[in-house]
């Protein structure tokens, strides 16, 4: 330490060339005298600084500010406006014009910084960020921190504090959950070691359930299959999802004369939310004329299984595993339904098949009771007037991404003549024609915005990929 001093003070002798003492000659300044009078090297004096206090014999501060994040946490999803909050603090102080904090940096890229503000009387920089500012391929991107302390050590010669930098991965999540009413049937397909075998196809929300183009009566059951998406990239081998987010999944009902019950609020020609005017105010209560009526939908557990008795002759084509046909020789009988109502399996999905795929209106009580699938949607109690409707099911996942399914086109009967060309399935009557299909047809596009183009288009449909409809089960 001393020998710094030591070349300071020769430094400062030797500009100080013109100083004067008090009779007027012109005197040379001593290197040796100054060092003795400031620093205790000779002349009698007793050791310390040119203020008189104590030399500080304290060791040098070569650590840089501890930076903890708060929010998001590592490997914590991501999406939507993203707040951020990061903690940082030093014995000796951070310097606020140092800190950084920066999202999706990486090789060039300079991903985009945070407009952070020092929360009042706090060690907390927080911030807000729009994730659509991030490049679109992401899936797991970087938030990266870098601050000094005011340190300013002896033998700095820049005089920079200490640095830090810390940095995690989040999973960035802007893709919403695939919604749909009238999904397409579907196989489950069950692998092991000795052999395969693929279910007889099946409706994942039942033959009870209202499909497009239905004339409906007074009590109808509404299911629908909601599953959660994520960010895609090539070269990825785990489909990161957040889940559908509990309390999100709501059906919407009205007259086809209200207008459109779906819309693209955002003009990417998708539809993603319920038509704004047609939400009802206060849900349940008065003071809803000309809104839709909406009611909550719940997960329906997983259970029951799929029916193997084989089909002779029949084949699918399973991705990844080839042509094959339907049944399992070794299945004689039909399985039972789950509650004797009309599905014989509670669907799920996800890396497990353990999140239920399958959401109905609560209360969904546990089998054997008749109402483990959800109770039915009662028309004249909602004020639906006959006729014409639209239905549609909205849901959230937890990274705040938001789908709506695509409407179906239905009509309320009630025996007035009012639903012609809707099929009456109840009573094994023909299918819908094009005009009541169309009925509800929005100006938008169904389906789920993805993060990169798939098949040469940023829509994933809902349900229609080949992949999306078999469930393979290994065991």
């Amino acid at each position: 330490m001393k020998w710094l001093r030591l070349l300071a003070a020769l430094a400062l002798a030797g500009c100080n060339t013109s100083a004067t003492d008090d009779t007027g000659d012109d005197t040379t300044t001593n290197p040796k005298a100054d060092l003795s009078a400031n620093h205790g090297d000779g002349g009698g004096s007793t050791g310390g600084d040119t203020d008189g206090g104590p030399e500080d014999l304290s060791p040098p501060d070569n650590s840089g500010p501890t930076i903890t994040f708060v929010t998001p946490k590592a490997g914590a999803f991501v999406g939507g406006i993203l707040s951020i909050d990061v903690q940082i603090t030093d014995a000796t102080g951070v310097d606020d014009t140092t800190v950084h904090i920066i999202v999706g940096a990486s090789n060039g890229n300079k991903g985009v910084e945070l407009n952070w503000a020092r929360a009042a009387g706090t060690d907390h920089y927080v911030g807000v960020m729009d994730t659509a500012k991030l490049a679109t391929q992401f899936v797991l991107p970087v938030i990266s921190v870098t601050a000094r302390d005011t340190a300013k050590n002896y033998g700095d010669l820049l005089g920079l504090g200490n640095l830090t930098t810390a940095a995690e991965e989040v999973i960035l999540d802007t893709v919403g959950p695939s919604v749909s009413l009238d999904p397409p049937d579907m196989h489950i397909v069950q692998v092991t070691l000795n052999k395969i075998a693929v279910s007889r196809p099946f409706d994942p929300v039942g033959y009870w359930s209202a499909n497009d183009g239905d004339l409906i009566r007074q009590l109808q059951y509404f299911r629908a299959r909601v599953e959660d998406n994520g960010n895609y990239a090539p070269g990825q081998k785990v489909a990161w999802i957040s889940l559908v987010k509990p309390g999100s999944v709501k059906l919407f009902v009205a007259p086809l004369a209200y207008g459109p019950l779906v819309v693209d609020t955002n003009s990417d020609t998708i539809c993603d939310d319920i038509n704004p005017d047609l939400v009802p105010a206060v849900p349940g209560m008065g003071g809803n004329m000309g809104k839709a009526t909406m009611v909550d939908f719940d997960k329906i557990s997983i259970g029951g299984g799929a029916d193997y008795v084989p089909l002779p002759g029949q084949f699918v084509d399973v991705p990844g595993l080839g042509l094959l046909e339907i049944g399992d020789p070794q299945v004689l009988l039909h399985p039972k339904p789950i509650c004797n109502n009309d599905l014989l399996v509670h669907i799920g999905y996800s890396f497990n098949y353990l999140e239920p795929a399958l959401w109905g209106i609560p209360p969904v009580i546990a089998p054997p009771s008749p109402a483990c699938e959800g109770f039915q949607f009662d028309a004249a109690n909602s004020m639906i007037p006959e006729g014409p409707l639209c239905a549609a099911v909205v849901a959230t996942d937890n990274a705040g991404n938001r789908s709506v399914s695509a409407p179906l086109s239905l009509c309320f009967d009630q025996g007035n003549g009012k639903c012609a060309g809707y099929s009456d399935r109840d009573n094994n009557g023909g299918p819908a024609t094009g005009e009541a299909l169309a009925a509800c047809k929005p100006a938008c596009r169904s389906g789920a915005r993805m993060n990169v183009p798939i098949n040469g288009d940023n829509l994933l449909p809902f349900f229609q990929y080949p992949g999306d409809n078999f469930l393979i089960v290994q065991q």
